[in-house]
C-alpha cells in the first residue's frame, strides 16, 4: 500500500493508509516536490507485482534546514536542498531487503571529506514500507530515523493516520475532526 500523503512541517505526518488489497506494488510518482534531478511530482501508479517481493519502498524526506548529501549503504543518492518552513523534499525508492544504513553530510561532500551530520540502520523486511527521515531534534542535533509503516489491511472505509512529532519545537496539539 502506498501512503495518500506525506507531508512535513517539522511535525512528520508519515503516512495516510487507505485500506488496500494487500498485494506488492511497484510505485511511481510522488505527493511532494523532489530534489533537483529526481523523480517529478505526480499521481502514485500502482503495478501489481507477479513474484514474491525482495525489497522494501523506502520513502525519504529530507527536514534538516541545511543541503544535505544521501548516502545508502555506501552509495550517494543525492543531494537534497535545505528544507524551509514550506518545502519539504521527499523521494521513494526500491531497496534490497536485508540490513541497510543511511548517513548524512553536508551537501556536495563525500564521507571521507566530511563531517557526518546524522547516520542511522536497520534491517528491511521485503514488501514493507518504511520513511527515512532527516531532522533536527528537540535537542538541537541532526538525526537520521527509519520509521517502519503498519501495512496491516484495514477494513473498508477505515483509514490509518501516523503522525510522527520530529520537529524541534517541543510537544504539539493536534486535532482531528
Amino acid at each position: 500500500m502506498v501512503p495518500a500523503g506525506l507531508v512535513g512541517c517539522g511535525l512528520c505526518l508519515a503516512g495516510v493508509m487507505p485500506a488496500a488489497a494487500g498485494a506488492s506494488a511497484l510505485r511511481t510518482g510522488s505527493p511532494h516536490p523532489v530534489a533537483p534531478g529526481r523523480q517529478a511530482a505526480g499521481p502514485v501508479a500502482h503495478v501489481t507485482a507477479a513474484a514474491a517481493p525482495t525489497e522494501a519502498t523506502v520513502y525519504y524526506m529530507q527536514a534538516i534546514p541545511q543541503a544535505v548529501e544521501l548516502w545508502a549503504n555506501g552509495e550517494d543518492i543525492g543531494t537534497f536542498p535545505a528544507r524551509t518552513a514550506s518545502t519539504f523534499y521527499y523521494i521513494e525508492s526500491l531497496v534490497p531487503a536485508g540490513p541497510a544504513s543511511a548517513k548524512v553530510y553536508p551537501a556536495g561532500t563525500t564521507p571521507s571529506s566530511s563531517t557526518l551530520l546524522a547516520s542511522g540502520s536497520g534491517t528491511l523486511t521485503a514488501g514493507s514500507d518504511y520513511l527515512l527521515v532527516s531532522y533536527v531534534d528537540g535537542s538541537g542535533h541532526d538525526q537520521l530515523t527509519l520509521f517502519p509503516f503498519d501495512n496491516t489491511p484495514l477494513p473498508a472505509g477505515d483509514a490509518r493516520l501516523v503522525l510522527r512529532n520530529t520537529a524541534d519545537a517541543g510537544p504539539v496539539d493536534i486535532s482531528v475532526n
